[in-house]
């Protein structure tokens, strides 16, 4: 087991968690010492953050995709893997530095963090030259719903790192750092279009759920509509857009669909009959 890739990936990703708690834990003498309008303080919160979304949950949900691929007898290959791994940490450290451009417009912050950007790209490059080989066998045994998920899943997360490349650019980084609806849309992009679809598709894959394409629609379609909202919301500020009557309602309601989705998806689990055949 200790061999296994996907071991190694969740090794990382519980390392990650360790990390980012060291955020937490300053808070209290930053706040004794420094005082809550310190600088430290927010980069102190910036810092636990950055390290849940970008390092521990990023790579828990590679190291559980990579698991599923051991499990189905995908080869992987070690070289491409071994970049994967050494490039995709440095990245991930180096784009710490895109959370600290609203305290400094230093140069050399713009230039490790999208020096970390760039690794990151090359990273996930590596990784899929790693299972490509192998991958459609695996792919030809999923589904045509865990097909269509695992394909917006793979959508979502190369926009949610390409919307954090851009943010090494000056302006864009003025934009994010000064328009909270825009950091809130992006951290809503990320959590529910990505990591809480992922648990879905691997709840489903693991035949732990029944997911119906009814329940995926409706939570799809509470993704597309809040995030569409949002941002929205974000452009009548940037681009000076005309602002939607009762748009705050509109986003209660649409936020209401991810309720209604999950509420029928556990109805369906509960009482849906349970399949005789179980993965793994």
């Amino acid at each position: 087991m200790k061999l296994k890739k996907s071991f190694l990936l969740i090794k990382y990703a519980l390392l990650y968690m360790v990390i980012s708690s060291l955020g937490p834990w300053a808070l209290g003498a930053i706040m004794t010492t420094l005082g809550s309008e310190s600088v430290w303080y927010k980069l102190a919160i910036y810092f636990y953050l950055h390290f849940q979304y970008n390092a521990w949950f990023v790579l828990a949900a590679i190291g559980l995709m990579v698991f599923l691929l051991e499990q189905s007898k995908v080869k992987i290959e070690n070289r491409a893997f071994s970049k994967f791994i050494v490039l995709f940490n440095i990245g991930i450290v180096g784009t710490f530095f895109l959370s600290c451009l609203w305290a400094s417009s230093h140069w050399s912050l713009y230039l490790l963090s999208n020096l970390g950007s760039l690794t990151l790209w090359i990273g996930l490059y590596y990784l899929w030259n790693s299972i490509k080989s192998e991958f459609s066998t695996f792919y030809l045994t999923l589904s045509n719903q865990s097909r269509f998920i695992l394909q917006f899943l793979v959508l979502v997360f190369l926009l949610k790192l390409l919307v954090q490349t851009l943010s090494g650019i000056p302006y864009i980084a003025e934009i994010a750092t000064s328009n909270l609806d825009v950091v809130i849309g992006y951290l809503h992009w990320f959590f529910l279009g990505f990591i809480s679809l992922f648990l879905l598709f691997l709840a489903s894959y693991l035949q732990w759920i029944k997911l119906s394409n009814f329940n995926l629609g409706l939570y799809l379609l509470a993704f597309i509509l809040t995030e569409f909202l949002i941002f929205y919301r974000a452009a009548t500020v940037v681009l000076q857009w005309a602002f939607l009557p009762n748009l705050n309602l509109y986003l209660a309601v649409a936020s209401l669909l991810f309720s209604v989705s999950i509420i029928g998806i556990s109805l369906q689990s509960i009482f849906a009959p349970q399949s005789k055949t179980q993965r793994f």
